[in-house]
């Protein structure tokens, strides 16, 4: 998305962005809020959307699971793109074997 956004403009990718916070159904259902969503996102600086994007990206806290010694829920709905259910899966087997 970085660089998809750095090439065309946030424009390009604000339909991917949006789905990937807000499923489908939610976004038929509230047309003003996804309106505003979208419009806010477009507002969002381009440079420091481009950088938290290469920072997520870079993001591996793997390693890490070893220190996690509280219960931890792992929630993720089964339209989820950024944390998609097969991810959450794998972080929660982690903590439960490390924890």
């Amino acid at each position: 998305m970085a660089a998809a956004s750095k090439a065309r403009g946030l424009s390009a990718i604000t339909e991917v962005a949006m789905r990937r916070l807000f499923a489908p159904e939610f976004q038929a259902q509230h047309p003003d809020l996804m309106g505003d969503r979208r419009e806010a996102f477009l507002n969002t600086d381009p440079d420091v959307f481009q950088a938290a994007c290469a920072a997520l990206a870079e993001l591996d806290l793997r390693p890490q699971l070893a220190e996690v010694r509280v219960p931890v829920l792992v929630l993720v709905g089964e339209h989820d793109e950024a944390t998609p259910p097969p991810m959450s899966r794998e972080l929660a087997s982690l903590l439960r074997t490390r924890a």
